[in-house]
């Protein structure tokens, strides 16, 4: 949260220490770009995916978003600081062709007169009503051949928006749809004169809310978005029918899919302009890089946990070559095998369902287009992981009988507990079965005498294998050893943990060296060594495929795919729905990864743009934490590290975002960014991070 401020302040010197080259970039890149359109060429109308004037040339919009209007200071933002010429002319100077001027259907109805702190550098506007002073920037504007996009911004007057804000509909916070249509209407009739006010933006950032889901083209008048702009579109063209009718993507601005089945119609042709927001925490990967950890940084922790990972199943492999490669009945392995994929499918599913819980509850289109997929396939994973687990489960004797007793199969028959005491092989490595009674083998007479503990105590061979026999026995019976006979067991053959005292000799300790030793036999020793076989290569690829996304999160390939699906679409030439995107809102406040790829995506789409925002300072009731949530607070004047200006509203705060925005002016604009990041050795640490 930045300083508080207070109107009506002199504007602090913020020129203090900087380079005076670096105080005027902005002012010499007006000889470089004109960008102003001149008025015999207005009004405006759409041509495919171009805005254009009416000899049909390309008019790029390159603006910058004034507010104010529609906070609960009722005026549009640094009256108070310089009069509302010079501002405009500012604007001008800094290569800017456009303005979305914000204001809210409260301050258009209810019409409330201004706080003369608000205006001081004004003093012609004090005792002005809001529309009095919108009215004096308008013309200002106006003067400075400055375009105009007019734009609904909240019903009532506050800072947008969270998801729990009663702003997500074009009604609400006490106003009706009608409320919010007449003072659209009344926006465009009160403008209809000037040349310059050329579009109107009919509300801002749409969302799901309170548990009503926002469509489009359902014919519900309550929820149906596209119906409601339709309408109040039509309106706007009956009193301004030269205007441009900007309607904004659902989902805050995120989501124009929809329209591929049915684009918005208006009554005239070629007034269609879609718009579009982009912050960094609209995207999961640039959210998380930019408030968490960086990707390098997750890169770093997840390649050294697969390296010790890796360290681990190396030395399993080791340990189950020198125990010959005993390998686990099938029983086992279906089980164990369909335990991990329903385990680690169970978390990615608890994933899926919060992440789906989530945007259900302000877009449910994102919920439903690029959630449910995942979802659906969890749950298909996990119904596989349980199908492996319960065959396994049958093929283990553990819901098979014969005679009154439990069976347990062996290559594909059961084998019942009578079957087992003649003698009935038991499955091992390589062949379908293997006599139990040879799990056990030895090169020569000479190794069964010699084999011996780790204490050095010789083994009575012929006594271990009627003891395995006998846990064989008992676990085909389905029970465990034990005084009464009675207890489940679990899919594990024999009892014990003889395996891996065997696994210890033989790697580390005085069996390291010899060769040809028998195969030891199956255990649950070897059954918990199983386990980790299968469970370390799960946890080894689930933490490989996290390590690609974070390869491939912060990269340009990344934002573009996620752009193009959900909007970049638009632009392509040919369709029905092509039409003009305008991304009426980006911003931030370091040159970091997100800013060079989106500012890169923007200039290959060659996309018209406005900057969030000019203003450096702020009314506000309220702040986002790091996990998106809201804190509200009373209302106070904060600093915005996004803005163009510092608090004097002429000096530029970061240079490096004026040059990056400069390259974004021409038509077509070249992706320079790769070029020339940054004029460095100009500008110096003021290129950011």
């Amino acid at each position: 949260m930045g300083p508080k401020l207070v109107p009506g302040e002199p504007s602090p010197d913020v020129s203090a220490g900087v380079d005076p080259e670096v105080l005027s970039v902005g002012t010499e890149l007006v000889d470089n770009v004109a960008g102003l359109v001149p008025e015999q060429l207005l009004p405006l109308r759409t041509n495919g995916r171009y805005i254009v004037d009416r000899l049909g040339g390309r008019v790029k919009w390159s603006c910058v978003n004034w507010h104010g209007g529609q906070q609960r200071s009722f005026v549009t933002g640094g009256l108070h600081r310089q009069k509302a010429d010079i501002l405009a002319q500012r604007i001008a100077s800094l290569g800017f062709n456009c303005v979305r001027l914000a204001y809210s259907t409260e301050a258009v109805l209810h019409n409330p007169i201004v706080n003369a702190s608000l205006v001081a550098a004004n003093p012609e506007l004090v005792g002005c009503t809001f529309l009095r002073c919108f009215d004096a920037v308008v013309e200002a504007l106006a003067k400075a051949h400055i375009m105009v996009i007019l734009n609904n911004h909240l019903n009532k007057g506050g800072w947008c928006c969270n998801i729990d804000q009663d702003e997500g509909f074009w009604y609400g916070s006490g106003f009706t749809a009608d409320d919010w249509q007449n003072s659209v209407v009344t926006m465009a009739r009160r403008y209809s004169d000037n040349p310059w006010v050329v579009a109107h933006d009919l509300r801002n950032e749409p969302h799901d809310y309170d548990g009503r889901h926002m469509g489009w083209g359902t014919q519900d008048p309550a929820t149906d978005y596209k119906m409601a702009m339709e309408r109040a579109g039509n309106a706007v063209l009956d009193v301004a029918p030269d205007s441009l009718i900007v309607i904004e993507g659902l989902c805050f601005g995120m989501e124009l899919r929809p329209i591929r089945e049915q684009p918005a119609v208006l009554k005239l042709p070629n007034r269609v302009v879609y718009e579009v927001h982009n912050y960094q925490e609209f995207q999961f990967s640039t959210l998380f890089n930019t408030h968490f950890y960086s990707w390098s940084y997750v890169r770093f922790v997840l390649q050294s946990a697969m390296f010790v990972l890796l360290i681990i199943m190396l030395m399993l492999g080791y340990s189950c070559k020198r125990l010959k490669w005993p390998w686990a009945p099938q029983g086992v392995f279906l089980v164990s095998f369909g335990s991990w994929i329903a385990g680690t499918s169970v978390v990615a599913l608890g994933v899926c369902i919060y992440a789906h819980v989530f945007y259900t509850k302000y877009c449910h289109f994102i919920a439903e287009y690029d959630i449910k997929p995942l979802l659906i396939l969890s749950v298909v994973t996990f119904i596989t992981g349980v199908v492996l687990l319960t065959t396994g489960l049958i093929r283990s004797g553990r819901f098979s009988s014969k005679s009154g007793s439990l069976g347990r199969s062996h290559g594909g028959r059961i084998v019942s507990y009578a079957d087992a005491e003649d003698g009935e092989d038991e499955p091992g490595f390589g062949s379908k079965t293997t006599p139990l009674k040879k799990e056990v083998e030895y090169s020569s007479a000479s190794d069964m005498d010699s084999e011996e503990d780790e204490e050095g105590d010789s083994i009575d061979i012929d006594e271990t294998i009627q003891e395995d026999l006998a846990c064989f026995n008992l676990c085909v019976r389905g029970r465990v050893a034990g005084d009464d006979g009675s207890g489940p067991t679990g899919v594990c053959c024999f009892a014990g943990f003889r395996s891996c005292r065997l696994a210890r000799r033989r790697t580390v300790g005085r069996q390291w060296r010899t060769k040809g030793l028998p195969r030891a036999p199956w255990d649950c020793g070897l059954c918990c060594m199983f386990q980790a076989c299968i469970g370390i290569p799960v946890v080894f690829c689930v933490l490989l495929g996290l390590w690609f996304y974070a390869f491939v999160a912060p990269t340009y390939a990344r934002i573009e795919k996620e752009l193009d699906s959900k909007w970049g679409f638009v632009l392509e030439a040919g369709h029905e729905y092509t039409a003009p995107v305008w991304m009426g809102e980006f911003g931030t406040g370091k040159r970091g990864t997100y800013w060079v790829n989106f500012v890169r995506y923007l200039a290959e789409r060659d996309v018209d743009w406005g900057y969030w925002p000019f203003n450096p300072e702020k009314l506000t009731n309220g702040y986002f934490d790091d996990w998106g949530r809201w804190y509200p607070h009373p209302e106070q004047w904060d600093e915005d590290s996004y803005s163009v200006l510092e608090l004097d509203y002429m000096t530029v705060r970061a240079p490096w975002r004026q040059l990056d925005l400069h390259a974004l002016r021409a038509s077509p604009a070249a992706p320079v960014l790769n070029q020339q990041p940054c004029q460095r050795s100009v500008l110096g640490s003021t290129c950011g991070g």
